[in-house]
């Protein structure tokens, strides 16, 4: 996952570049460094490659280096997967690339910017962890969640037994789409279906390592050997993900799943994350110390037209506090609930704008308020 952020310091809010060129610059950014981040794949490499090097950081499972543009081509594609940068905007940042930027550590950027070259910039932080559970959920947690259901809790388990698990969690997401009450659920889970069958078994093998090679770096997983795809799960966590709603669940509400994910994570993520990386947050906390956060975050976040979009000021806020000493769970929801109330209270001191299509998209904040924090 740490490559995400090598992705999110070479792009920008602002300026876009094309796939291709992306992929190029990408590789030549970490063509070299990475050797001191990667062990080599050859245990025999590893004298001669700490001879030349001195001095390395390779105690990152679970990595392997990027040799040419197809593969960091495939990176770009998997953080527009992910949602960080925009494919069609010609890869210019999209709200999640605007936090992930905030939450790169300013050591992470020189690594991959300047001549320094340690400590490994791979290597995520606690609140990079909570932000790529987040994203990984977002993006799939439809098949994630029964997939992860499905591994091992006790004893050793390999990429090829998981292979398995893969196609047996797409047939069964497929067949609970199509017996959905929603039509868009019913045709996506027909299609998704034909795309199953047709899938290779190679091809499923390389899609369920780069799976669990995430679970590793959030600490999900732990890699038996270092050059074999072999697997140990951290019991406790998998079973802390086992709380995540099923879509059985969801559908005894008859509503379609992508609104159900939407409650899960506007209202329930924050309390995963807590007890998924044992953080102990509070999760009663006043108004006054939810408002705080809020003003915190927006004053982190704001661009120069002073508009900030809403959802990313409640995302921060949630990461931001969850990291925080001690930690606090404020959930999505009240991040938001905090915003309304501010320009209820405040009126044109605190004002809410609305997108293209007329939603409540952006909230502008006084600094009569701001200077309050």
């Amino acid at each position: 996952m740490g490559f995400h952020l090598a992705v999110i310091v070479l792009t920008s809010p602002i300026k876009g570049r094309d796939t291709l060129l992306l992929a190029r610059d990408l590789l030549q950014t970490i063509r070299k460094k990475q050797d001191r981040w990667i062990r080599p794949i050859k245990k025999q490499n590893e004298a001669i490659e700490l001879q030349r090097l001195g001095k390395v950081d390779w105690g990152i499972p679970g990595h392997q280096r990027v040799l040419d543009i197809p593969q960091a081509k495939d990176i770009v594609e998997w953080s527009q997967h992910l949602g960080v940068i925009d494919a069609k905007k010609r890869n210019m940042w999209t709200t999640f690339g605007v936090i992930l930027n905030k939450i790169t550590e300013s050591h992470q950027k020189d690594a991959f910017l300047c001549r320094v070259e340690l400590p490994n910039p791979l290597r995520l932080t606690l609140r990079q962890k909570f932000f790529f559970l987040y994203l990984i959920l977002h993006a799939e947690g439809d098949f994630m969640i029964p997939f992860i259901g499905k591994l091992p809790k006790e004893g050793k388990f390999s990429a090829s037994e998981a292979v398995n698990y893969f196609f047996a969690t797409w047939k069964e997401l497929a067949t609970k789409l199509q017996s959905s009450k929603d039509y868009a659920d019913i045709s996506e889970g027909k299609d998704l279906s034909r795309r199953i069958s047709q899938l290779k078994p190679v091809s499923a093998y390389e899609r369920v390592k780069s799976k669990l090679e995430n679970l590793i770096d959030l600490g999900i997983l732990t890699r038996v050997d270092e050059r074999k795809y072999n697997y140990l799960s951290n019991t406790e966590k998998l079973r802390r993900l086992d709380k995540i709603p099923s879509d059985t669940s969801f559908q005894v509400t008859g509503e379609p799943l992508e609104k159900e994910w939407r409650s899960f994570f506007d209202s329930q993520f924050f309390s995963l994350a807590s007890d998924v990386f044992e953080i102990g947050g509070t999760s009663k906390s006043s108004d006054e110390v939810v408002t705080k956060r809020v003003l915190e975050s927006y004053s982190q976040l704001v661009g120069g037209l002073g508009l900030c979009r809403i959802d990313e000021i409640c995302l921060f806020t949630g990461i931001e506090a969850l990291n925080s000493t001690p930690p606090v769970i404020i959930e999505q929801k009240d991040a938001r609930n905090a915003i309304y109330n501010l320009n209820r209270k405040h009126r044109k001191l605190v004002s809410l704008h609305v997108d293209m299509l007329g939603n409540i998209s952006y909230a502008k904040i006084d600094k009569e308020v701001l200077n309050k924090v």
